[in-house]
């Protein structure tokens, strides 16, 4: 009965022993799949933050490339404004030199009117017209300008 008991005392201390190491072999296998979750959260966390930077520099990218075209349109529109300007300007200046060409026209035409009129008077009273009457023509205009 004594190595009965012995025997059933043994095979109880084995059970125990094999229970309590598939329990370390289980608990073992519990540490190791939380090890595993906790480092593919880790590596989860490290993706998001490099689609967080990701985003953020291609805002900063999109601002960039907004603010560099919205300067290039200004340029441009000024770069616009300056050119109508400037032939504006030229219009006005080439008007201005028609203008003072036109006076310059009628200012020859009526010299012209006056010398033929003073010569056609000279020719009907006989009166000899001198070599140097043009200069004295001028002269005489000089000085009415003058006064």
């Amino acid at each position: 009965q004594q190595a009965q008991q012995a025997q059933q005392a043994q095979q109880a201390q084995q059970a125990q022993q094999a229970q309590q190491s598939q329990q370390a072999q289980q608990s073992q296998q519990a540490q190791q799949y939380q090890a595993q979750l906790q480092q593919q959260q880790a590596m989860l966390q490290a993706r998001q933050q490099q689609m967080q930077q990701y985003q953020a520099q291609q805002q900063q990218l999109q601002v960039q490339q907004k603010a560099q075209y919205e300067a290039k349109l200004a340029e441009q529109r000024l770069e616009h404004q300056r050119k109508v300007q400037a032939q504006q300007e030229a219009h006005a200046k080439r008007a201005e030199e028609m203008k003072q060409k036109q006076e310059e026209i009628k200012q020859k035409q009526a010299e012209t009117l006056a010398a033929v009129g003073m010569r056609n008077a000279f020719n009907k009273m006989n009166v000899v017209i001198p070599e140097n009457f043009d200069s004295l023509k001028e002269q005489l205009l000089q000085k009415m300008a003058a006064e």
